[in-house]
């Protein structure tokens, strides 16, 4: 939270009247402050004294999901040909963000949607075969091992299947509305 705010150690021991070296071995995790501490660390940093304890008291969405397991189909998609198949999505309502992770897969028979346009950032990552993606006016081959990472409300997606059998990791994540 220092470092975020452009505060070195100096900087906010002499906002405290903390030493230095005290500081630094609380950021460090080798000392813990008291609850008087705390309160002079959030009146310099200009937060709450419950953003310490965040990490504790909210829950975390972790999603696991075993190869060929719990897959779901994305109900829009299916009618193109594609195989657009959702990972699991993340959804972190306390922090607005939504997170889509899918599997793509493409062969010679599927519908290519070429002018989707999303809130929020995408990354694609090949997989297997190869594709010609278009984003924009721009165009690029992507082979297996290759990344794509874009701001989504530009017109994007794939153009030409060059190698049957293209899959990648498509993942879209955006602020809720």
């Amino acid at each position: 939270m220092r470092r975020g705010r452009r505060m070195t150690i100096s900087d906010l021991a002499q906002a405290t009247g903390v030493s230095p070296s005290m500081l630094s071995r609380m950021e460090n995790g080798s000392a813990c402050p008291s609850i008087a501490t705390l309160h002079l660390l959030s009146r310099a940093l200009s937060a709450p004294p419950s953003v310490f304890f965040r990490s504790y008291d909210r829950k975390h969405d972790v999603q696991f999901v075993k190869a060929g397991q719990d897959v779901e189909t994305a109900p829009s998609h299916n009618a193109d040909g594609q195989r657009h198949l959702l990972l699991k999505d993340l959804d972190s309502s306390e922090s607005g963000l939504l997170v889509a992770p899918y599997l793509i897969v493409l062969d010679e028979t599927s519908v290519l949607q070429r002018d989707t346009c999303q809130s929020g950032v995408k990354l694609i990552y090949m997989l297997d075969g190869e594709v010609i993606y278009r984003y924009g006016v721009q165009v690029f081959h992507l082979c297996s091992g290759d990344s794509l990472f874009f701001f989504a409300d530009v017109p994007h997606g794939p153009e030409t299947v060059v190698a049957p059998g293209a899959r990648y990791i498509s993942v879209t994540s955006s602020l809720r509305p």
